[in-house]
């Protein structure tokens, strides 16, 4: 055998805060490049959100912590969810559908709160991304769950 072996049956597991971390920072460094990326072609970065004052700008602090509070509450919902066990595992993937959910459909409220279109797209492809990110902790949390 190589030094390059990937059999997966001998490596140890990765834990699940370390996993979660990574994931987050992952998120939160791929937003804040969505969110560069927006400033260089000429996006606003305001929105009008709704029950707030208007005119908001959008900085990078806000992407940053709007990305990891986000997903570490899902993560400790999901293993608070996980704890009931593999007879109630739809739990588990009634909390991963729903997160889902939410990034999905609250991507066209930022769309339509922001001033311009390339805000409103960089803003919904946070929305995703993120949620992206949750669905994939939520997988791995779910097929870790012990089995009989």
């Amino acid at each position: 055998m190589s030094n390059l072996d990937l059999d997966t049956r001998t490596r140890a597991r990765l834990p699940l805060t370390a996993l979660t971390a990574m994931v987050v920072l992952a998120a939160v460094l791929a937003n804040l490049g969505l969110y560069i990326t927006a400033r260089a072609l000429g996006a606003s970065m305001r929105i009008d959100p709704y029950g707030s004052a208007p005119n908001h700008l959008v900085i990078g602090g806000d992407v940053a912590w709007k990305t990891a509070a986000p997903l570490l509450l899902g993560v400790v919902l999901l293993l608070l969810l996980a704890l009931t066990g593999v007879r109630w595992r739809w739990l588990t993937t009634a909390g991963i559908l729903a997160g889902a959910a939410v990034a999905v459909g609250t991507s066209p409220v930022v769309f339509m709160g922001s001033h311009d279109a390339i805000t409103g797209a960089t803003l919904a492809g946070m929305h995703l991304l993120t949620g992206a990110a949750y669905v994939g902790i939520g997988t791995w949390i779910r097929a870790r769950m012990q089995i009989g």
